[in-house]
């Protein structure tokens, strides 16, 4: 009797262990989902504060989108390293594009965004993000800014997508 209840307890304990794991597992497997959703949503709420403070409204989304990627991937390079911050920005890429001129395109956008975030960061490590989202909106409004805006236009995404 001691021992079909000493056995009970430790099966009981081992299906425990069992689901901290399984549930750990889960946590782990979804930061990275949850990582990407804030910087989606972070990246966002920036670009409309700056729009609204701007009310300039011409290329929206194409500037949205060039943002969007130089903001995220620039926040990535400061906090998580540029290796990292690339890494990520490719694989991200392998997965959302299969199309050369889109893939290029926001490559360029991440590139411009990690290296201005970085060059900003080491300036003045304080509050490094608000202006270098401002640095980062006041540059894509910039006619010959060095980000990519019309994808189609750009020499650099035609160069690198001749098959295409």
């Amino acid at each position: 009797m001691a021992q079909d209840r000493a056995e009970r307890t430790d099966r009981q304990q081992r299906r425990q262990r069992r689901s901290l794991v399984a549930l750990l597992l889960v946590i782990l497997l979804s930061v990275p989902l949850l990582v990407v959703g804030g910087f989606d949503l972070t990246t966002r709420t920036m670009f409309v504060r700056m729009e609204t403070e701007s009310s300039v409204g011409r290329r929206l989304e194409e500037r949205y989108v060039a943002f969007q990627h130089g903001y995220a991937s620039g926040v990535m390079a400061v906090l998580f390293g540029d290796a990292i911050a690339s890494a990520a920005g490719h694989a991200v890429e392998l997965v959302e594009q299969d199309i050369c001129i889109e893939r290029e395109h926001d490559l360029i956008n991440n590139r411009e965004g990690r290296a201005m975030a970085r060059r900003i960061h080491d300036e003045d490590p304080e509050n490094w993000r608000r202006r270098f989202a401002q640095a980062l909106y006041d540059d894509l409004r910039h006619p010959d800014t060095r980000f990519s805006i019309l994808r189609h236009k750009d020499a650099r995404v035609a160069a690198a997508c001749r098959s295409d």
